[in-house]
């Protein structure tokens, strides 16, 4: 099975934002163009992991919200 979209909200601060994407693209259950909205705190450093877009990045007081999208294997 194979996911097309994928809502990550872990606790703030603990790093499991990073922790939850590894695990994601380790057990590689993503289609191709599969998106992944992430909620982490605005001051919580991450970056975006390789072979995914950042399409979006909007801010809600301190809290941060990012859709990334799985790129196409080459």
């Amino acid at each position: 099975m194979r996911f097309s979209l994928v809502l990550l909200d872990p606790p703030y601060q603990q790093g499991l934002l990073i922790a939850a994407l590894q695990d994601l693209i380790k057990a590689d259950i993503l289609e191709t163009g599969a998106l992944i909205v992430c909620e982490r705190a605005l001051e919580e450093e991450w970056e975006v992991p390789a072979g995914y877009t950042l399409l979006k990045d909007k801010t809600c007081g301190l809290v941060a919200f990012s859709v990334l999208q799985k790129e196409e294997q080459q």
